[in-house]
């Protein structure tokens, strides 16, 4: 069964609302990644807490996001795309005003967790665009949408920067605005987002979804706390052996389920496989240039001998800002690319010995939206 759609009769302006909206919303996705990043050290003051645990509040994001990124992509599939849009968009708008309104550390990283959730929104995304989008102008409106991924992180830590320069300076006003940016994108997505035309039905795979965060959760808790309980010590070791044995556990339920999760025949097909791998690499490059820059500038020199002592506002507009614009700038140019090779996006084939209902999109490593 072929999982193509076809776009409506061209309708430019059509296009460009949808467009205008579903940029709005990965614009505010990568927001939600980026805003605590000049004020970790804001956050752990005011909280009394110690620059481990406030690692937590930027590593459980990115842990929701791994586990609900495919978990809702396949929802999307399921039960279509706009509905599950508008639902991830409201949990984000939840989880800003729990960050907002939080006054210890586990609450903070509840609301986080919430937020982590949206990043469901990009490959939702996409796959709204495939369904509204004509094929020739489909790269230039993918690249739009994954440029306003540098353009949010740029204006989130510029705006957080503004927002918590003073010297009676709260981060709160911070998930105060991501409450209000997630508002807009939300009704932008209510109002200008048509209703989903295919559905695929079928089951959603809970246990996937739960094997997967216990790996993943097993394996970021020593990483972030191993310089505190020891690299070599009992908690350190053991949950580390802990998340190896939980792979196995993922994996081999991932091969037992009729709908899994993630295919794992997909996963390691090799345009896929490298795909995700460079996807792993940048990512962990951008989110270790965002936090050790941010932690560096911001040292005072004349305590710890290195360091700019510099402001929140500084550290974003000087130091992280210029490399937010530069991906801004390049994403036109990858959508000229992809539109010079070929007419459309080329996406990987499954191997033939996978069932073709489980093909997936190089957004997501999952069984992804259509």
């Amino acid at each position: 069964m072929s999982h193509e759609t076809t776009p409506p009769a061209a309708d430019p302006r059509r296009e460009t609302l949808v467009v205008f909206a579903l940029s709005l919303a990965a614009m505010v996705v990568s927001m939600m990644q980026t805003l605590p990043v000049p004020i970790l050290g804001l956050i752990r003051a005011d909280l009394g807490t110690s620059a481990a645990n406030v690692s937590w509040v930027t590593t459980a994001t990115l842990l929701s996001a791994a586990v609900f990124t495919p978990l809702l992509g396949r929802f999307g599939d399921q039960h279509g795309k706009k509905p599950t849009l508008v639902a991830v968009l409201g949990v984000m708008v939840a989880g800003s005003v729990v960050a907002a309104l939080a006054t210890s550390l586990p609450l903070l990283i509840l609301g986080r967790v919430l937020q982590g959730a949206a990043t469901a929104i990009f490959p939702l995304a996409l796959s709204v665009l495939r369904e509204e989008v004509r094929p020739q102008k489909l790269p230039g409106a993918m690249s739009l949408v994954s440029g306003t991924l540098a353009f949010g992180s740029g204006l989130a830590l510029v705006a957080t920067g503004l927002l918590t320069s003073g010297s009676d300076a709260d981060y709160r006003s911070a998930f105060w605005m991501a409450t209000g940016f997630a508002a807009i994108a939300l009704l932008a997505v209510v109002f200008l987002v048509p209703a989903t035309r295919h559905k695929t039905g079928g089951r959603t795979d809970f246990l996937g979804a739960l094997t997967l965060g216990a790996t993943l959760l097993l394996l970021l808790l020593p990483i972030s706390q191993g310089h505190e309980w020891g690299w070599t010590s009992g908690r350190t070791l053991g949950s580390f052996a802990a998340a190896a044995v939980m792979t196995v556990v993922w994996v081999f339920t991932e091969l037992k389920v009729r709908e899994p999760l993630v295919d794992m025949r997909m996963f390691v097909h090799r345009p896929v496989l490298m795909a995700n791998l460079a996807g792993v690499l940048v990512g962990f490059g951008m989110f270790a240039n965002f936090l050790g820059v941010s932690y560096l500038v911001q040292m005072p020199e004349a305590l710890t001998g290195y360091g700019f002592g510099a402001s929140i506002l500084r550290a974003s507009v000087e130091f992280l800002l210029p490399g937010a614009i530069v991906s801004l700038l390049a994403s036109p140019i990858g959508g000229r690319i992809v539109r010079h090779r070929a007419r459309a996006p080329r996406w990987p084939s499954p191997p033939r010995s996978a069932p073709s209902a489980s093909a997936g999109s190089p957004s997501t490593t999952a069984t992804p939206p259509r």
